[in-house]
C-alpha cells in the first residue's frame, strides 16, 4: 500500500469516526433535552403540590379556628347547664322549705299555694331548659 492509500485510509476512518461521534453528540442532546423536559415537568407538579400544601394548612387553620369557637360555645353552654341545674337545685330546696314551714291547711291558704305552684313552676322550667341544653349538645 502506498502512503497515499494509507493516508486517505486514515482520513476515510477519522470522517466515519467523527460522524459517529457527531451521531453520538446529538443522540445525548436529545437525551438531555428529554431530561430537562422531564425536570420542567417535575417541577410544575412540584409547584402544584406545594399549592395543595398551602390550601390544606389553610383549611387546617380554619379547622382549628372554628374548633376553637365550638369549644367556647362548648363551655358557655355546660356553664348555663351548671348555672341551671344549681338554680333548680335551690328552687328544689325553696320549695321544699315552703311546703315544710307551712303551718297552716295550703288549702285554706291562698299565699302558700302561690308560693308553692311559682316554685313548682321554676323549677319545671328550669329542667327543661337542661334537658333542651343537653339535647342540643349531645
Amino acid at each position: 500500500m502506498e502512503t497515499n492509500e494509507i493516508l486517505q485510509q486514515i482520513l476515510d476512518n477519522q470522517v466515519e469516526t467523527n460522524k459517529k461521534i457527531e451521531a453520538l453528540e446529538a443522540n445525548m442532546e436529545g437525551r438531555f433535552t428529554q431530561v430537562e423536559e422531564r425536570f420542567v415537568q417535575m417541577e410544575e407538579r412540584l409547584g402544584q403540590m406545594e399549592e395543595r400544601i398551602v390550601q390544606i394548612e389553610k383549611r387546617i387553620e380554619q379547622m382549628d379556628e372554628r374548633l376553637v369557637l365550638v369549644e367556647g360555645r362548648l363551655d358557655k353552654v355546660e356553664e348555663k347547664i351548671e348555672l341551671l341545674t344549681s338554680q333548680t337545685t335551690q328552687a328544689y330546696r325553696d320549695l321544699v322549705e315552703v311546703i315544710t314551714n307551712q303551718k297552716e291547711d295550703i288549702t285554706q291558704n291562698f299565699t302558700p299555694l302561690v308560693e308553692t305552684a311559682f316554685w313548682a313552676d321554676k323549677t319545671l322550667h328550669l329542667e327543661k331548659e337542661i334537658y333542651k341544653l343537653k339535647q342540643q349538645h349531645s
